[in-house]
């Protein structure tokens, strides 16, 4: 496997006030060179071997867009259950254990190894939802997904939940995760049309369009935030939308054989070029191909870390004019955000 690269990020502090941040990011895999020349099927194969998290949705956005560019144009059930579970995986990881042991709970390794063995095992989706939801119940929401479901505000579930995750929110709806916010707006849900007219011409044009993308002109966070609507981005509202998700991809689960979920989504744009656009875990994947003569000659990808790690995005914007009494604090709030975020690449934050 190929090294995926690194965020370096730096806080400009003063002993009061983080003023601002600077984002380095060392992208060690060019996509363009190692796909060109190959052959859609070989492309297919390597395009997963180059990334650790979300494989399977990197897989599937680029035999989609593969597909795309020769003319075919159609979504296996199986494929789409295989990103939405792979996505609760991601997300329920953050949730079990990246998030608690910051707050000094112990992460919750068994209820994890659970997961990634009902994903892993084959069975109708329908029956990796039920386990799933069981999962959730059990160890993050601490109340049936029935009644969570009926819960007006989080306030009706903090009442109510015994869970490590329903302490950790009772801290971040106070001074822990109640900042972050900032004029940045969510990506809309994109159509074929929309993306074709707005996002295709900017990412061809634009040589640091897939390093710096931007929607209508401005930085967009991307995530379970921007999908679910959020009307506030705090730290607690970004992560309150990621336990929300995975209630809702339970659900998508459940539903596969009858409705799509809408995640995965291909378009030809042009003679003999491809566009795969898929929701993951940490927001909107983009993959761009075209071929000649039957080998690629143009790949190109944009990655849910390029929006909302932009040098002017939600990351930098949220976490400037941050008030912290210590280099520690400074850096805790930074490494905080950083999960609420979730690139993924690794990350090392300097003050």
């Amino acid at each position: 496997m190929i090294p995926e690269g690194q965020l370096r990020i730096r806080l400009d502090w003063d002993g009061s006030v983080i003023h601002a941040v600077t984002i380095e990011s060392r992208r060690l895999a060019d996509i363009a060179r190692l796909t060109r020349g190959k052959a859609p099927d070989q492309t297919a194969l390597l395009i997963p071997l180059l990334f650790s998290l979300c494989g399977k949705a990197q897989g599937s956005a680029a035999r989609l867009a593969l597909d795309a560019a020769q003319g075919k144009t159609a979504i296996a059930t199986a494929e789409e259950c295989q990103v939405l579970a792979e996505a609760f995986q991601e997300s329920a990881w953050r949730l079990l254990i990246d998030l608690p042991q910051r707050f000094g709970f112990p992460a919750n390794l068994p209820a994890l190894a659970e997961l990634r063995r009902q994903c892993a095992a084959l069975q109708p989706a329908a029956a990796l939802a039920d386990g799933l939801e069981a999962s959730l119940e059990q160890h993050l929401l601490g109340v049936p997904c029935c009644e969570w479901r009926e819960f007006a505000t989080r306030e009706e579930w903090l009442s109510r939940a015994d869970t490590p995750l329903a302490a950790v929110f009772r801290r971040l709806r106070e001074d822990e995760g109640a900042w972050g916010s900032s004029e940045i707006r969510g990506l809309p849900e994109f159509d074929a049309s929309r993306i074709v007219e707005a996002a295709l011409p900017a990412l061809l044009d634009d040589p640091d369009f897939a390093q710096r993308p931007q929607w209508q002109g401005q930085p967009a966070e991307t995530g379970p935030l921007a999908r679910r609507g959020g009307a506030s981005n705090r730290v607690v509202d970004r992560l309150g939308a990621r336990l929300d998700e995975l209630v809702w991809l339970a659900d998508a689960l459940r539903r596969s054989d009858t409705l799509s979920s809408g995640w995965l989504k291909q378009a030809q744009v042009g003679e003999n070029a491809g566009l795969a656009w898929l929701q993951t875990a940490r927001g909107l994947l983009i993959h761009y191909v075209r071929l000649e003569n039957g080998t690629v000659v143009d790949y190109r990808i944009v990655a849910p870390t390029e929006w909302n790690f932009h040098p002017q995005g939600a990351y930098v914007r949220g976490l400037t004019g941050q008030p912290a009494g210590s280099v520690e604090q400074a850096r805790a709030r930074a490494e905080l955000l950083l999960l609420a975020l979730d690139p993924c690449v690794d990350a090392v934050v300097s003050v």
